[in-house]
């Protein structure tokens, strides 16, 4: 099988991806991970097929106000943050996502990359599953999401999740706008806010860690 999986972000996002990316391969798929300018050779030297975006992604965080507005905000805020980012990137990795959709069989996307695979699933499916770094799932449950709010199992854990989805999905309008212009059609965004709510979840994660930090947070509130 043919699986893209679409990275994105710091090293700290691309390292679990790599990981994910050479066990498909050594189980007999072919993979290709897109990776911006500054991070291809990392990939590329771990014997992966890159589908680059070409755009210096780091350069564009430093140099902007991303950096700025990350500092000290809630997740909330550093998500919205991102946004700015994708708007510069908008229109290069459009041209990457259209270009890689066709020749791939399956899709693996990640926190930060979600809103394009939903998108493009939208318009052209694709068997998908949405990898994540930490629980961030909406939840009941109070140690199963970054976002919740209370401890243990309540509603509002479940809604407060449902909200910071809010971000994130706006962080990949950029996105949509320019895949826009390559005839992938707006106006679905129910659609694809439903893909995404639906495909199948994989916490790259230790279990052990992620219950920790699920708690702390809970405890944290």
């Amino acid at each position: 099988m043919r699986i893209a999986m679409l990275a994105g972000g710091s090293r700290g996002d691309y390292q679990p991806v790599l990981a994910v990316a050479r066990e498909l391969q050594a189980r007999g798929h072919d993979v290709g991970v897109t990776a911006s300018s500054d991070f291809a050779p990392t990939l590329r030297d771990a014997g992966l097929a890159v589908e680059e975006i070409r755009v210096d992604a780091m350069r564009i965080y430093r140099e902007g106000t991303v950096a700025e507005r990350m500092a000290g905000a809630s997740i909330g805020r550093q998500v919205g943050a991102l946004r700015h980012q994708a708007e510069a990137m908008a229109p290069e990795l459009a041209r990457a996502l259209v270009d890689l959709w066709p020749r791939y069989d399956a899709v693996v996307s990640t926190a930060l990359t979600f809103p394009w695979a939903g998108q493009l699933s939208a318009h052209d499916p694709r068997p998908q599953v949405l990898m994540l770094f930490v629980p961030a799932l909406p939840s009941v449950w109070g140690d199963a999401s970054m976002f919740a709010t209370r401890a243990g199992r309540s509603p509002r854990n479940l809604l407060d999740g449902l909200r910071a989805l809010g971000p994130g999905m706006a962080m990949g309008s950029p996105v949509a706008d320019a895949l826009a212009d390559h005839g992938v059609p707006r106006g679905r965004g129910l659609r694809a806010a439903r893909h995404t709510l639906t495909v199948p979840a994989l916490i790259a994660h230790s279990p052990l860690s992620s219950r920790r930090a699920g708690s702390a947070a809970a405890g944290s509130c």
